[in-house]
């Protein structure tokens, strides 16, 4: 299948056109433009970057989150003045809330694929 182009110039040869909604993944709405887009497929193509299902997207996640949260930890630790603690305590507290979130999201993912992995058990067969 050829490769798919989304800009506004000549189709380069060995690529195609590419639909709206395959543009809108690659984040290239160039051809487009934010005028012509569907509104619902630009949304969803905001917030799935926001807010990844796969478990590897979120373990990724979690883990850049919990760096930002030691960072910040320990600026805290270094700051001296009220007001610069006060401004940097309130973004931790935002991570902090927002590592929550991503641990339940983690938590339901790990949840839903425990049930998808479970064996059913066999009904009892005549033999």
């Amino acid at each position: 299948m050829a490769d798919v182009y989304c800009g506004i110039g000549k189709i380069p040869r060995g690529q195609r056109r590419g639909s709206m909604k395959e543009c809108a993944e690659k984040g290239q709405i160039r051809y487009y433009g934010v005028k012509k887009i569907d509104e619902r497929l630009l949304e969803s193509m905001k917030t799935s970057k926001r807010t990844p299902s796969s478990k590897l997207g979120l373990a990724k996640l979690y883990g850049s989150l919990k760096g930002k949260e030691r960072k910040l930890t320990r600026e805290l630790q270094m700051k001296k003045t009220d007001k610069e603690k006060k401004a940097t305590k309130k973004k931790l507290e935002k991570i902090k809330d927002e590592v929550r979130n991503v641990q339940k999201e983690l938590k339901k993912v790990d949840d839903i694929e425990k049930r998808k992995q479970k064996p059913k058990k066999k009904k009892n067969s005549k033999k």
